[in-house]
Parts: C-alpha cells; structure tokens; sequence
C-alpha cells in the first residue's frame, strides 16, 4: 500500500469515526450537536480511532453564549483493504465522554 492510499485511508477513517460518533452522541443524549472542531485524532495500529472533538447543541448553534461541549469518542473498526474498505467498513462506539 502506497503512502497516498494510506493518508486516503486515515482521512477517510477520521471523517467517518467522525460523522458516526456525532451520530450515536446524539442518539445516546437524545439532543442534537453540532460538529465543531476537531482537536486531536489518534489512530492505533489496531484499528481503533480516538477522536477528541467540540460540538454545540443545535438549538443554541447561532447564540454568542452557546454551550460548547468537548466529547470523546473511540471507534474500533476492521481494516480489510484486500476486501474492499467502504462495503466491509463497521464501525461501534466503545465510549463516549
């Protein structure tokens, strides 16, 4: 695997960690945020990606005093590049703080 095909991957890997994490925080609070940065990203070589990352409640998107949120989320994923990476892709919320 080339270096191009394994930033791909890493990038690929942080904005779906990143959209599936927002997704289950909002199923889990039952409020909906916001993504609003993202701070830090580690990815272990046992597929396991640890993002660390600010939302805002959707209903106070636009106030100057809007509660900004940090949350954790770690997703475990398999890395299966001889498969095919989006069909075989799944991905589970292991913790979110």
């Amino acid at each position: 695997m080339s270096n191009e095909d394994c930033q791909y991957i890493f990038n690929d890997c942080v904005l779906n960690a990143r959209r599936f994490a927002i997704h289950k925080i909002n199923e889990i609070t039952g409020e909906t945020h916001l993504f609003k940065e993202l701070k830090n990203v580690v990815i272990s070589t046992s597929c396991i990606c640890l993002l660390t990352f600010t939302a805002v409640d959707a209903d106070e998107a636009g106030a100057d005093d809007a509660d900004v949120v940090t949350f954790q989320a770690m997703v475990e994923f398999p890395l299966l590049p001889s498969f095919g990476w989006h069909e075989l892709l799944h991905w589970r919320i292991i913790e979110t703080a």
